[in-house]
């Protein structure tokens, strides 16, 4: 025969109300702190990621006019990065353009806003300091007059 004390023990293997405040409340706890850290993380990664793109397009460009008959350039618009065909933006040849994916928008803080390279040299027409911002981060991409993409 079963008696009370056998009964309570075959029955109480459940979670207690307690049980289950205590994992919330550390669950929300962690939460709490990953998810700064994280939005941090890919903040900071799309910003370098995007900073990478514009001077790899930058180089790639240049590398394209240096083997190239004809002079190649950089648009950088707030909104986009297009590299085009011709001795400058406005002479350029429509159906060559190329638009760079860029992650996030840039915001031109600077006057100039295109560079071209001579073809056969690469060499640009013009030293040219991109002054752009991601984030709110200032950001000067250097094109000098012996063609060096640098940032700084």
């Amino acid at each position: 025969m079963s008696t009370v004390a056998d009964l309570r023990d075959k029955y109480e293997c459940g979670v207690t109300l307690l049980e289950i405040i205590l994992v919330m409340a550390l669950g929300t706890v962690l939460v709490f702190f990953t998810v700064p850290v994280s939005m941090r993380y890919v903040r900071a990664y799309t910003y370098e990621t995007s900073v990478q793109t514009l001077m790899t397009c930058m180089r790639a460009t240049q590398h394209q006019s240096r083997y190239d008959t004809v002079a190649h350039g950089i648009k950088l618009s707030d909104e986009s990065l297009t590299t085009f065909e011709g001795s400058s933006y406005d002479e350029r040849v429509p159906s060559k353009d190329v638009d760079c994916p860029l992650h996030v928008a840039f915001t031109r803080t600077g006057v100039a806003d295109e560079v071209v390279f001579h073809a056969g040299t690469g060499i640009p027409a013009n030293p040219v300091t991109f002054d752009v911002s991601v984030y709110d981060q200032p950001i000067m991409i250097n094109v000098s007059s012996l063609g060096l993409v640098t940032r700084e």
